[in-house]
């Protein structure tokens, strides 16, 4: 009961980052929402830097283990968007099957995305105050500004 509570603070962070942006190209409304199980949370028209054609993506992140781990990298729907798929894997690892316990997802790529170190500092008495998974998105959309550094 307790993940979902933080989770659901989580998603409300992740769609207030999303806020900040314009509406994609497609007209479609950014969103983020936890899926039933509990374990994905999916983003529907991630935001991406100027460059990127589209504009925008779907994504997932799996947290079996939030909020005592992060997630384990992302996932990259694959939606006529070879082109931008292709843009993200001069940047990141993208690959098709998961590595580091994260399963493959048909019809997903998998982007390897960690913090430095792989470090994961969750704050149970202040969610803002730790890493979060909205953090974990802007470090995202931030180095998709600066290839190179992942």
């Amino acid at each position: 009961m307790l993940k979902q509570t933080y989770l659901s603070h989580d998603v409300a962070g992740i769609q207030a980052f999303l806020d900040e942006f314009d509406a994609p190209a497609n007209g479609e409304r950014r969103e983020a929402a936890v899926m039933p199980s509990g374990e994905i949370v999916v983003v529907r028209n991630m935001p991406l830097p100027d460059g990127f054609n589209p504009d925008y993506v779907d994504l997932a992140l799996y947290v079996p283990r939030y909020p005592g781990t992060p997630p384990i990298g992302l996932y990259v729907l694959r939606k006529n968007n070879a082109a931008t798929i292709a843009q993200l894997k001069a940047i990141f690892n993208v690959l098709r099957a998961g590595h580091h316990e994260a399963p493959t997802v048909p019809n997903y790529d998998w982007i390897c995305l960690a913090f430095a170190d792989n470090r994961w500092s969750f704050n149970i008495n202040s969610p803002n105050a730790g890493d979060n998974l909205r953090k974990f998105l802007i470090r995202f959309y931030n180095l998709c500004l600066t290839p190179g550094r992942s």
